[in-house]
């Protein structure tokens, strides 16, 4: 886990005016503020080829966006770049801006050693406060391990896989194997 920036504790919008004039991506959490570090070869393909299968699926009935777009998580106070997200239906900003999404389907993290305990729990508990959110999508960078939380009425469903032969349905979103995410990087 890396350190708070900051000194003292500030707003989501004061840290909004922040990250405009910064240099680096930063996350924020109920009033912290961490710097978020770059990933390895294998993450970065598998966040290229996830996007790339979710799109190639989910055609023109949902948006796909990758890491770029901040999301807010309003349940616990807390902002990320997860490394894709779907949203089926109209998006919604937060106060009209259009660099922070709060309305996700999808979330999508890559897990890479150095946040694998911290996306897998608290990230995904967070996530897991949306009201819109229906699937939040693990994945490992360093070997074959997806694991899928699903939404069923007011409970979650986890499934987890690690045949590469093993479908992955999220729900009616989309559906492909676990080969077409890993082959050829792991």
């Amino acid at each position: 886990m890396t350190t708070n920036l900051l000194p003292e504790p500030i707003t989501f919008d004061q840290y909004l005016e922040l990250e405009e004039k910064a240099d680096f991506k930063s996350e924020y959490r109920a009033g912290e503020v961490f710097a978020m570090s770059g990933g390895t070869e294998p993450h970065a393909r598998l966040i290229a080829r996830v996007a790339y299968l979710l799109s190639r699926e989910v055609g023109n009935k949902c948006r796909v966006y990758s890491s770029e777009l901040k999301l807010y998580v309003a349940g616990v106070n807390e902002s990320m770049y997860p490394d894709g997200m779907a949203l089926c239906g109209e998006p919604e900003f937060y106060k009209n801006r259009k660099d922070v999404i709060v309305n996700p389907t999808l979330v999508v993290e890559v897990l890479s050693p150095s946040t694998k305990y911290y996306d897998g729990s608290f990230k995904t508990r967070a996530y897991r406060t949306i009201p819109s959110l229906q699937h939040c999508l693990l994945i490992d960078s360093e070997s074959v391990y997806v694991q899928l939380s699903s939404r069923h009425g007011d409970r979650w469903i986890l499934t987890e896989s690690i045949e590469r032969s093993r479908h992955l349905d999220i729900g009616d979103l989309v559906a492909f194997t676990l080969e077409e995410v890993y082959n050829g990087i792991l």
